[in-house]
């Protein structure tokens, strides 16, 4: 069995929904060969757990080109669309020719529209997976900029070659695919102890200070004013980037030991993050609490904003306080509530999606 994913370009939280989905699909049937395409670097795939996978780097598709990651650039958005699909029917063919020759018996895309271009252009199954759909999120941008109309139904068309969507939860409109199947959260678990990962990063276990987690896509440093003195309180903080302010009790990950996202996760007290779909679904099925801020322009911040209100332990952070560090207010605030049970929702999307692949093949 040999299955091609392809992969959207938009940030690191469709290939890591697709990753957790590929070891699935490697446990239930060991003999499954997988090939890659996507923009994304050979650590995702090297990080533990480690996967063995065929890796071709390949632009899938635009997604939204952000100035960071609270912040969007909608018309270079819809031009670098523009440009991309100019080159759709050259592209289509080449992979269709690597598809036949790797003899792929599967394709499966979160959610670039090329996926479904491919496979049904080379005979394979198409496979979707994803919670929004990229005509529904240029839909909005077209509207007021008409002259990128046809961008939608140009998307709307290649998702209409897909056999199937496994739609995941907190999902927008994704009528524009014809056979549509509900599935459980795809949802990465942490695998070691929260005690083993707070020791790998230098805390100590009588540490009584709360654990605050910033994951914000690569960009805090654009997005925290270089000029706030800010008042970040007393907390100890694991972030990727040095935030500009003055933090105190700063753990930067740069310098240590690679641990996976979810351990991370884990072994917090609190996530500080936009409501992107992974490190929601990251929050729930460790039950560690959200603390999130708002974003400009992505139709599917209500969507997530509406599923973590209902599903996890949560505060908002207003996008001013976040972007002046004034967060000791509200951190205090957050960790003087009383405790609240968390909602149950199923996090299994991972090993069902890979039963229902194999069952299609």
């Amino acid at each position: 069995m040999r299955i091609a994913f392809y992969i959207s370009g938009h940030g690191l939280g469709h290939t890591m929904r697709m990753k957790e989905l590929m070891g699935c699909l490697l446990r239930e049937d060991p003999r499954v060969e997988i090939f890659v395409m996507g923009a994304m670097p050979s650590w995702v795939y090297e990080e533990p757990p480690a996967l063995c996978v065929h890796q071709r780097f390949l632009r899938c598709d635009v997604g939204a080109i952000q100035k960071d990651s609270l912040h969007l650039d909608v018309r270079r958005t819809l031009e670098e669309n523009a440009e991309f699909y100019r080159g759709i029917d050259a592209l289509v063919k080449r992979e269709v020719e690597f598809i036949r020759a790797e003899e792929i018996n599967v394709v499966v895309g979160d959610i670039p529209p090329l996926a479904f271009l491919v496979s049904s252009s080379a005979g394979v199954p198409g496979i979707a997976i994803g919670n929004f759909s990229w005509d529904w999120i240029y839909e909005e941008y077209a509207a007021a900029h008409p002259s990128y109309a046809y961008l939608v139904d140009m998307v709307r068309d290649a998702y209409a070659r897909a056999n199937i969507l496994l739609r995941l939860p907190f999902h927008g409109d994704m009528s524009a695919f014809r056979t549509i199947l509900d599935i459980p959260l795809i949802a990465r678990r942490g695998a070691a102890a929260r005690e083993e990962v707070r020791s790998l990063l230098g805390i100590k276990a009588d540490e009584a200070r709360k654990v605050v987690f910033i994951s914000m896509g690569g960009h805090v440093r654009a997005e925290i004013g270089g000029k706030a003195a800010g008042d970040f309180g007393d907390y100890i903080y694991i972030s990727y980037f040095k935030p500009a302010g003055k933090m105190e009790n700063l753990i930067l990950l740069e310098n240590k030991s690679r641990i996976p996202h979810p351990d991370l996760v884990r072994a917090s007290d609190l996530v500080i993050s936009k409501p992107g779909y992974c490190t929601v679904a990251e929050c729930i099925a460790n039950q560690t609490p959200l603390m999130y801020t708002s974003r400009d322009r992505f139709r599917e911040f209500p969507v997530m904003e509406a599923a973590v209100r209902k599903y996890c332990r949560w505060y908002y952070l207003p996008r001013e306080d976040f972007h002046s560090g004034a967060w000791r207010k509200h951190l205090d605030a957050f960790f003087s509530l009383p405790g609240t049970p968390w909602p149950e929702i199923r996090t299994d999307g991972a090993t069902v999606a890979a039963r229902l692949i194999l069952e299609r093949t």
